[in-house]
């Protein structure tokens, strides 16, 4: 954080941006410590399904991923999660092959693990979601406000609250 302060000053950014750059200084140690305890979990749910360590490896870089993704992708458009969804595919496929980290498993414990996956990406989003559901609580409070800088409008907005429209 003092490279990017340091930065900032020697670009001459305005004190607003100097004002948002402390502000995430505040909140970078609760990031921190929710992305450990997270993390921690993870790996604690993992350990417990007693894997080989290729097995574990590839739970944790692509299986856990594929499942988040496909999470967000849900979010998006079909056409704005398509890239997210083949890329999730592209991560997951070759981890159930033959040759592949699960291909030795039987279809159950293939489900099973696919299953457990799935949950600790949900674990992961919902560590994030208090942001992603501040930002959406904002934007709505926030959107209709917009635009009464102009007398006409804030004339208008005023009668509509009193009830004179």
């Amino acid at each position: 954080m003092d490279t990017v302060r340091t930065v900032a000053q020697h670009e001459g950014l305005s004190q607003t941006c100097l004002e948002r750059i402390e502000k995430a200084e505040r909140v970078l140690p609760k990031m921190q410590a929710t992305i450990a305890f997270v993390s921690g979990y993870v790996r604690q749910q993992v350990c417990q399904l007693d894997l080989v360590q290729t097995e574990s490896y590839a739970m944790h870089a692509h299986l856990i991923p594929s499942c988040y993704l496909e999470r967000v992708a849900q979010t998006r458009t079909v056409s704005g999660g398509e890239p997210l969804r083949e890329l999730a595919e592209r991560l997951r496929t070759p981890l159930f092959a033959p040759d592949g980290a699960f291909g030795a498993l039987s279809p159950e414990e293939q489900h099973q693990l696919k299953d457990k996956a799935k949950t600790l990406a949900e674990v992961f989003q919902r560590s994030s979601s208090n942001v992603e559901g501040r930002h959406g609580y904002l934007s709505l409070r926030n959107h209709p406000r917009r635009g009464l800088d102009h007398p006409r409008r804030l004339m208008l907005d005023s009668r509509v609250v009193i009830g004179q429209v």
